[in-house]
């Protein structure tokens, strides 16, 4: 069994050990960068983590289903305690999304980033932090997905906010030079000015960054602007 057959929405068998029973486990989310950690749902309607890898001294072992979804032929004999009916659907992705928040919460809890896969780092220049810094992450800070926000405290007890992302350490060093021009950020937005760590952006200022963008899907004839 290998790493890439394990997806969220997907089944195991597992044997614990000093058990013959094989017990039925959905895939639901993966921690952090983990190959073996999982949050799962058990035919019980429990939801929590469980590692899979060989150094877990609880699990004797671990299968994946048959084609049709029972056991496979070298687990056979010793039963099963499997799910009356597997989620599909809406209630499916109902527990992926609740797995997601806590496979975020147990990669923040213990040291996301700490991995030597994936960091976490500043994703601007700010609080006496440069792009691509290392980052300790906090309890208060935020994650959705590979990005979030830091929330740490200054010197003087002061609170302060901080853009991050999560950053492989094969691609940091082109992550530290990225260029951040126009031509990159979005033509929605102006970018984001800091004075003395305070977020400031005056009209003179915001005037120099304003800039007409085309758009080649754009159908609406005449100008894009109006007075």
């Amino acid at each position: 069994m290998s790493a890439s057959q394990l997806k969220p929405g997907g089944y195991l068998y597992i044997q614990y050990a000093e058990e013959d029973l094989w017990h039925d486990r959905l895939l639901l989310a993966r921690v952090g960068t983990s190959t073996t950690k999982w949050v799962i749902a058990t035919p019980d309607d429990d939801m929590y983590i469980e590692d899979f890898s060989a150094s877990c001294e609880d699990i004797s072992a671990v299968r994946l289903p048959a084609p049709g979804g029972g056991l496979p032929r070298d687990a056979q004999g010793a039963g099963a305690y499997r799910f009356r009916d597997r989620p599909t659907g809406r209630d499916l992705e109902t527990l992926k999304r609740e797995a997601e928040v806590l496979a975020q919460s147990e990669s923040l809890r213990y040291g996301a980033d700490a991995s030597d896969v994936d960091g976490w780092y500043a994703a601007e220049e700010a609080h006496g932090f440069k792009k691509g810094d290392k980052l300790h992450v906090t309890d208060e800070s935020v994650i959705a997905g590979r990005k979030g926000v830091y929330v740490g405290r200054t010197a003087m007890d002061e609170e302060f906010t901080l853009f991050m992302e999560q950053v492989s350490a094969i691609d940091l060093p082109t992550y530290r030079k990225k260029d951040q021009s126009m031509e990159e950020s979005d033509a929605r937005t102006l970018a984001v000015l800091r004075k003395d760590g305070k977020r400031q952006c005056d009209f003179r200022e915001a005037v120099t960054l304003l800039a007409q963008v085309s758009f080649e899907d754009w159908r609406g004839p005449g100008p894009r602007t109006t007075s």
